[in-house]
């Protein structure tokens, strides 16, 4: 069941549904969908907490530049990329592009991964408590 670690910033909107996607480095086994998944923050430490259970609902390919975003080799449209970006937790493309320059350098080739979240999925990661 792979385990997927988040920045502290992105806690609360993974915990809450607002983020029901990551963007990662390509794993030499690839998260696939249907994969369990168990998402945390500050995982390795005494501060870490289960924000989530849930399945991978879908994967894609990605690829960030300066301009623009693509998925699975197409590129996305202005609007469509506002919308991604906001479903990665970020504000806006450009906030999600300096982020991904400031952290890994552009172009940057990854994996979209995507989960659909549930109150359910939440409460148990909640009871769960920190591990």
């Amino acid at each position: 069941m792979p385990a997927l670690n988040f920045a502290r910033q992105f806690a609360e909107p993974v915990a809450s549904g607002k983020k029901p996607q990551t963007i990662r480095r390509k794993r030499k086994w690839p998260i696939k969908a249907g994969d369990r998944l168990v998402l945390y923050t500050g995982q390795r430490t005494k501060r870490c907490e289960k924000l989530l259970e849930t399945t991978c609902w879908f994967t894609r390919d990605v690829y960030i530049t300066e301009s623009g975003v693509k998925l699975d080799g197409v590129a996305l449209s202005a609007s469509e990329v506002k919308v991604f970006a906001k479903q990665d937790g970020f504000d806006d493309p450009l906030q999600m592009r300096a982020w991904f320059r400031d952290h890994y350098g552009l172009p940057f080739e990854g994996q979209l991964i995507a989960w659909k979240w549930s109150r359910g999925a939440a409460r148990a990661a909640e009871a769960a408590g920190g591990e």
